[in-house]
């Protein structure tokens, strides 16, 4: 209203102000901004208008409508006849009292509203057609002032009546008042027994009954004002209860979210609870009960609901071990009939769980849980082995392009034993015991595995022997007709074992092979079959060997690659290197002649070295392999024997004249000459020769100068040699003659310092003598080697270039140990720490004698199968056998290889020409030797057996 008033004002001001001003020559007119201004006053004067309209309007409808009312209630309003209700005078009373009050304050509004409409009239303000006008108000309260007299008046002349009235209602007040608070006291929901929605449900009836008793005394009171009674004192009791019902109604409300959660989560299906999130959602509901203010923590509704979150917080464990799959119905219904839950495990809550003592029969549920899991292992057990069983696919590989063939038989074992093992470990079980579709899947698979066992045992070996065999028969033409009725068992055996891989490759399935018919007869028939194939086909390889004993040093596999090519003898000659110390290969030359299929005129070494045979190895196509391997053996010999006989000869022209350009040129073309094993074995024989003769002469002291003097010749012509470009072969050649000439010197030179003057010297007898006699009528026994009162023919294995042991004393000392125990027909036994030179001992004085020594690791890969046949070869071939750190083999092994050598040397101290060795009779050579090295210092190491310790020499 005053806004308008002052926006009219200030609009006036603007119209009468003058549009120009001056200053001095200058005039400054604004109408056009008076103007503009104006306008804006007048849209603002008109939107203050029409909100002030808005408001008045609003105003003048509220003051008609309660007016109004009032007049109403007024006419309403009956003070006389006993048949008006003692409450409604109380409300008449109090409503005359009201309105009496009321009336000058609606009096002094009406006019307000009036005055302010007037202003709106004298702005010219265009009123909507639905305005209340503010004269109406001002009639209404007339009327309502006509109205109220006339009740004032009916009042006064009934109040002894209504005094009497009141004090009696008065009276019938204060006992419902006071039957309403004693209901609040003993039915207020103080004790969380009860859900939140019957204890809110609860205090709103309170709530609701309580404020109409206030209101009922509150206007009580008023009419005994009006009516001039004593008011009395007003208790306060009401509002008490109605603070505490506010409180109570704030500590349900806060627990009533909780609660109802809860609620939801013991309505959750336990087929689809999620254990995690169950126990999340209590968790959270605990997290949302502890933030509650401490003025609703100490309420025992808070107290109750807490501490069963907390119980169910405690025993989810135990919840959490139900939702299992080993639980079976069988397990549920045991579960619920011991929680007294009589429902389908598919209409099953958690709260049934909860609400119906689980955590009470904890104790019992885990009994049942216990059997549960324990059938769950059974049952976990019975599907693997069923899944397994009836996917397992064998693994097939292409053979030959003829047939595919099971691998894999490790993996395959392994499982069926496995399994096997569980099945029958799984009887004893007594959850097994308890359910009968345990025992019966368990019978039915293992009667299948263990069919399928004994199906594959028989199967591996047939297969194995299958190939075996079949590499043989079909690998060479030559066997089938050398073992024509070992093949055609053969020929039946494959085809009927083809046919069968075939069916199994079309359905590759473990289990198929169970449904083929007489499996396990046909694989054991197979099996039968190829035994006495393989049989006479192990008679037919010894016999081989017995023709040709080099045969004992190569596996069955080779022997039959041999025998199996014998019309190809090139592809004889990759095994040459197991029969023979260094025959690498042959040479092979041309030959177009007839009937010939090879020719070889020459020994390879595995060094490059080549020695051409005295007479070359031509090879028939009617000639066996034995025939010509035979044929080599003794050339090898012949050859290197007249090749030490020239050597022999041609060493003493070319040793004279050392110190000319002439001599040694001679000496070095001496040393080319031959390979490196005959130019040792003369220069050794030379030196023996004229060590002797300085020995018987008169003057051996001068005789030993001179032998000295040759040597330390030959070493300077040697060491000027070596300094040249030369091949491989021809270097290793000379350094090893310079090694030997050292020792020679140094034995020489120990000789003269020690004045040795007589052969029968033991000094000179302690080192090794090489005698040669030319005139001996067989070649091979023109050379004997001597040491001490030992003496042996040499043996003209071809040895190739190798290496060369440089002797010491120590190495002295073992030629003489062992080749005294050879001499009296003994093994020898070199004993030390590792790296001392045993092994390489007796493989230089084989070298020395010329022999064919064959080393055998004793180690982890020992082959213990293959003994037998390599003692059978050194016992017939006149090799040496040395044991590599013979004690590292096992007792058991040990203990039988020691068997074997102990018939070996007894047979040899003896001087037998044959032997029992392994059920059967052999040759007994009487160059064989043998030899074992020990390391008796390790830690786990086997003793040599006390019968054999006397058979050889330490």
């Amino acid at each position: 209203y005053d806004l308008i008033v002052e926006a009219s004002a200030a609009r006036n001001t603007l119209d009468s102000t003058a549009t120009v001003t001056e200053f001095g020559p200058i005039s400054v007119r604004y109408s056009k901004v008076q103007s503009q201004v104006n306008l804006k006053y007048d849209s603002w004067q008109k939107e203050l208008q029409t909100y002030f309209a808005a408001v008045l309007s609003e105003r003048i409808n509220e003051s008609y409508e309660k007016v109004s009312s009032a007049k109403t209630r007024l006419e309403s309003i009956s003070l006389e006849g006993a048949s008006v209700a003692t409450n409604e005078i109380v409300l008449g009373v109090t409503f005359l009292q009201e309105v009496t009050q009321q009336l000058p304050l609606w009096l002094k509004k009406s006019k307000e509203l009036f005055e302010s409409e007037k202003l709106l009239k004298r702005q010219r303000h265009v009123f909507r057609g639905d305005w209340t006008e503010a004269s109406i108000v001002m009639g209404q309260l007339q009327q309502v002032e006509q109205v109220l007299s006339k009740r004032t008046r009916t009042m006064e002349e009934q109040v002894p009546l209504l005094q009497s009235r009141i004090a009696a209602e008065d009276k019938t007040n204060a006992q419902r008042l006071s039957e309403l608070i004693n209901d609040w006291e003993q039915n207020k929901p103080l004790i969380g027994n009860i859900t939140p929605d019957q204890a809110i449900e609860r205090l709103t009836k309170f709530e609701f009954n309580m404020k109409k008793a206030k209101i009922d005394q509150e206007n009580l009171t008023k009419a005994k004002d009006a009516l001039g009674l004593d008011a009395g004192v007003v208790s306060s009791d009401l509002s008490d209860c109605l603070d505490e019902i506010r409180d109570l109604t704030e500590v349900w409300e806060a627990v009533s979210k909780p609660y109802t959660a809860l609620l939801d989560l013991k309505d959750s299906l336990w087929a689809t609870a999620v254990m995690r999130k169950i126990r999340k959602a209590l968790d959270d509901l605990l997290i949302d009960l502890r933030s509650l203010p401490n003025r609703i923590r100490q309420y025992d509704a808070y107290n109750t609901l807490y501490d069963e979150i907390k119980s169910l917080l405690a025993g989810h464990a135990t919840l959490s071990d139900l939702k299992t799959d080993s639980l079976k119905e069988r397990h549920w219904k045991s579960i619920l009939q011991k929680l007294n839950v009589h429902v389908s495990f598919s209409e099953l809550t958690i709260g049934m769980l909860w609400d119906n003592g689980l955590l009470d029969k904890k104790k019992d549920v885990a009994e049942v849980l216990s059997v549960a899991q324990g059938e769950m292992a059974i049952e976990i057990f019975l599907n693997q082995v069923r899944d397994k069983w009836m996917k397992e696919e064998l693994d097939l590989v292409l053979y030959q392009n003829r047939v595919r063939l099971i691998r894999g038989w490790d993996d395959l074992f392994n499982a069926l034993d496995d399994h096997t093992g569980g099945l029958v470990l799984m009887r004893s079980s007594p959850y097994y015991r308890a359910v009968r579709e345990f025992q019966e899947d368990g019978n039915l698979w293992e009667d299948r595995l263990t069919k399928l066992r004994a199906a594959f045992d028989a199967w591996i070996d047939v297969q194995r022997r299958w190939v075996y065999l079949e590499g043989i028969f079909f690998g060479s033409a030559d066997i089938k007709a050398q073992l024509p009725a070992e093949w055609s068992r053969f020929k039946s055996v494959d085809g009927e074992f083809v046919s069968l891989m075939r069916r199994i490759s079309s359905r590759p399935y473990a289990m198929e092979a169970l449904n083929i018919e007489n499996l396990q007869r046909t694989l054991e028939r197979l099996q039968n079959l190829m035994v006495v194939i393989q049989k006479a086909l192990g008679a037919y390889l010894e016999k081989q060997r017995n023709d040709f004993s080099r045969f004992y040093f190569l596996g069955d596999d080779d022997l039959l690659e041999i025998i199996g090519n014998a019309s190809e003898p090139g592809k004889v000659l990759p095994h040459l290197g197991k029969m023979f110390a260094s025959i690498a290969t042959l040479n092979s030359v041309p030959c177009e002649d007839e009937g010939v299929l090879a020719k070889f005129d020459a020994m390879l070494s595995k060094d490059g070295e080549k020695v051409t045979l005295h007479s070359p190895i031509v090879v028939t196509d009617k000639m066996n392999v034995k025939e010509w391997l035979k044929q080599l053996e003794d050339d090898m010999k012949i050859t290197l024997a007249k090749l030490l006989h020239s050597a022999v000869s041609e060493v003493q022209s070319a040793q004279t004249s050392t110190t000319s350009p002439e001599g040694k040129a001679d000496f070095v073309n001496w040393a080319n000459k031959f390979p490196a094993q005959v130019m040792i074995l003369a220069s050794q024989v030379d030196w023996s020769m004229s060590m002797d003769a300085a020995l018987r002469g008169e003057n051996s002291d001068k005789d030993l100068q001179t032998v000295l003097s040759a040597i330390n010749g030959k070493l300077e012509v040697m060491a000027e040699t070596v300094l040249l470009d030369l091949p491989s072969e021809s270097r290793k050649k000379f350094e090893q003659l310079i090694t030997e000439l050292v020792h020679k010197r140094d034995v020489t030179k120990s000789m003269i310092d020690e004045g040795v003057c007589d052969v029968n010297d033991f000094r000179w007898l302690y080192h090794m003598r090489f005698d040669y006699n030319p005139e001996a009528e067989i070649l091979t026994e023109k050379l004997r080697i001597s040491l001490s009162n030992a003496s042996f023919y040499y043996g003209f294995e071809y040895l190739g270039i190798g290496e060369r042991l440089v002797q010491t004393p120590l190495t002295d000392r073992c030629y003489l140990t062992l080749t005294q125990a050879l001499n009296f027909r003994m093994g020898g036994n070199p004993f030390g720490p590792a790296g001392t030179g045993k092994t390489e001992s007796v493989k230089a004085l084989g070298a020395q004698l010329g022999r064919f020594v064959v080393v055998m690791n004793c180690d982890e890969t020992f082959d213990f199968g293959a003994m037998g046949r390599i003692f059978c070869g050194l016992c017939q071939v006149g090799a040496w056998g040395c044991f590599d750190e013979f004690n590292r083999l096992e007792e058991r092994i040990l203990s039988a290889v020691s068997q074997q050598i102990l018939t070996i040397q007894q047979g040899s101290l003896e001087r037998q020409k044959y032997i029992e060795l392994l059920g059967k009779t052999i040759g007994l050579h009487e160059n064989v030797g043998i030899f074992v090295t020990m390391n008796p210092g390790y830690a786990g190491r086997s003793n040599l057996p006390d019968n054999l310790k006397t058979l050889f020499r330490s």
